[in-house]
């Protein structure tokens, strides 16, 4: 909060009072001075912490939506293979009523 240098022209006030080079009323404006520059100080401070803050809870915010937007996408894409595999099951169902037909006309022709 305080600066060495401030520090050290507050301590050289303060002799001033005592030894009576200045007036006190001169020493309450050096310390409001110092009072201001921390206030400001602080006050700067403060808004840089809110605004971390701010965007921090931004970040995760958009990290929230992105995670609760992979859901739809990941069953965006289960959906996808489960529609390729039911086609390609249709295929290998189709594939396998033909041999199964061919069998039974094989199996008629043999008998006969």
């Amino acid at each position: 909060m305080f600066d060495e240098d401030e520090l050290n022209k507050l301590k050289d006030k303060i002799r001033d009072l005592v030894e009576g080079k200045i007036q006190a009323k001169q020493l309450k404006q050096n310390l409001l001075q110092s009072r201001d520059r921390i206030v400001k100080d602080l006050s700067k401070f403060l808004i840089f912490c809110i605004e971390r803050v701010e965007s921090n809870n931004q970040n995760r915010n958009l990290e929230k939506n992105s995670a609760s937007n992979k859901p739809d996408l990941e069953f965006e894409r289960l959906r996808k293979d489960i529609a390729e595999k039911n086609e390609f099951l249709e295929i290998v169902a189709k594939k396998v009523d033909n041999l199964v037909s061919k069998v039974k006309v094989a199996n008629k022709s043999e008998i006969s």
